[in-house]
């Protein structure tokens, strides 16, 4: 098995010793921790292959926790697997839309524990080995110009990860989505790493910020960035992490205020 270090943050002493166990007995390396906060500074210094994340865990503010993974150009990837109570959770998951990436109920099982673990690295990896360049065994995101036109799927790199990538590369150009089922084209153009406009192809509204808080809970569709010239001028006006945190408000309200 490959190196895996698994952030595991878990606010009840039993689950925390169950879950260990079963992903330690299969050569995991495991960090453990009880508390959100300190949890979150260590996912930034580390940046753990996967996180199990107690949504009961104290000192824990869920939304802070996974939009901060996902505007740091390192963390970005991490997937984030949420643990806790069914019923209640499930709704919450709803509001978090840009953060979780799988969902495990609690009493855990130890076999469904290795199961959803192996499948986040899993899809983890295959989204790192779409911007990976040719020759570099170790993606480091955090050195400049390593990405340059890549493309894949929206269940393989959303797009919040893709934003902050490009963001942190700060390149020039355009990222087209193809949209599923409806087909739907959309185009993103960055200036330097910031999105300076966005519309659709073939409808007028919503455009520039609005398309982009509409298209970032978006999961089912083709991406491609393409490197090109783009004109500087600005309709947007926010940084990518003013983005992120708007869109996901807006989720979330939209949410509980349906």
């Amino acid at each position: 098995m490959p190196d895996v270090q698994i952030l595991l943050v878990v606010s009840d002493e039993p689950t925390r010793a169950s879950i260990s166990g079963a992903l330690a007995g299969r050569g995991y390396r495991i960090q453990t921790h009880h508390d959100g906060e300190l949890a979150l500074k260590e996912a930034i210094a580390t940046v753990p292959n996967v996180i199990i994340l107690d949504v009961a865990a104290p000192h824990l503010d869920i939304a802070n926790f996974v939009r901060t993974l996902r505007t740091n150009p390192a963390c970005a990837l991490v997937p984030v697997i949420f643990l806790g109570e069914a019923g209640p959770v499930e709704d919450m998951l709803q509001g978090f839309q840009l953060g979780s990436d799988d969902f495990l109920p609690k009493p855990v099982d130890a076999r469904e524990v290795e199961l959803r673990v192996a499948v986040a690295n899993k899809l983890r990896e295959k989204a790192e080995s779409v911007l990976r360049p040719r020759g570099i065994d170790s993606p480091d995101f955090s050195s400049p110009g390593i990405m340059t036109a890549f493309r894949g799927t929206l269940d393989q790199i959303g797009l919040p990860s893709i934003l902050s990538l490009v963001d942190m590369e700060r390149k020039t150009g355009m990222l087209v989505l193809v949209l599923e089922p409806s087909k739907e084209k959309a185009r993103l153009y960055f200036y330097e790493g910031r999105v300076v406009r966005a519309s659709y192809d073939k409808k007028d509204r919503p455009k520039n910020a609005d398309l982009v808080y509409e298209l970032l809970g978006r999961t089912e569709g083709k991406f491609e960035f393409r490197n090109m010239i783009v004109d500087s001028k600005d309709e947007i006006h926010n940084p990518t992490a003013m983005l992120l945190l708007e869109g996901a408000r807006l989720i979330d309200e939209g949410r509980h205020h349906p």
